[in-house]
């Protein structure tokens, strides 16, 4: 189910709208005024926003543009019984996704709604591929050539397991940047990395000490 955050005070609004989008399978948290939508977003975050402007404590279009700004990055659908279109293009300009005038068309609030979700889902979906990458790219492992991906991706589904990496290359080639990517996205990365310079082990060293780490 996804969520989604119902601002309104009208009571009978709250509760056929409520009902209607549940009955479409969403999760609906109610708000009656403009500080409890704020409180509750900044509680728990929906993944779109219902919000009629002309709420207490101020009852002013002009305070209902002002909280959009507090529901980032989820969409807004602004309604509102002061439909205008200088009001609408405030509204947009403000960070709305959508304007709709009441009484709202069902079928107009189903697609609209619709719409604003699969847009929060892309935009989640995003975050989450650029989350994916930013370990290996804080590491050093830049580049967007298909090679420099491909290890990236590697990375990715080598790292979360427990089984030993071997990892070959020439001199120089950044074999060291990748064993600390691999560390950064495994579960031991809040441990310690000790590289070791193998060649510059003497012979009579018993290596065997340094399994412990």
């Amino acid at each position: 189910m996804s969520g989604i955050l119902l601002a309104d005070d009208e009571p009978a609004f709250q509760r056929l709208t409520g009902a209607w989008l549940r009955g479409l399978g969403h999760d609906v948290r109610v708000v009656g005024d403009g500080d409890a939508a704020r409180a509750a977003f900044a509680e728990a975050p929906a993944d779109l926003v219902l919000l009629d402007l002309a709420m207490p404590p101020h009852h002013d279009p002009e305070a209902g543009l002002a909280l959009i700004a507090n529901f980032a990055p989820a969409p807004v659908i602004v309604m509102t019984g002061h439909a205008d279109h200088a009001l609408a293009l405030k509204a947009i300009d403000a960070g709305a996704w959508d304007f709709l005038a009441k009484p709202v068309d069902p079928d107009i609030l189903r697609i609209v709604v619709a719409r604003a979700m699969d847009r929060a889902a892309l935009a989640r979906e995003l975050a989450a591929l650029k989350a994916r990458d930013t370990g290996a790219e804080d590491m050093g492992l830049i580049g967007t050539t298909p090679p420099m991906a491909a290890l990236r991706d590697l990375i990715r589904r080598v790292a979360p397991t427990r089984l030993p990496v071997l990892v070959l290359g020439p001199s120089g080639t950044g074999k060291e940047l990748v064993a600390r990517a691999l560390h950064h996205a495994s579960p031991r990365a809040d441990r310690k990395l000790v590289p070791i310079h193998c060649g510059a082990i003497p012979p009579e060293w018993d290596c065997a000490r340094f399994s412990d780490y």
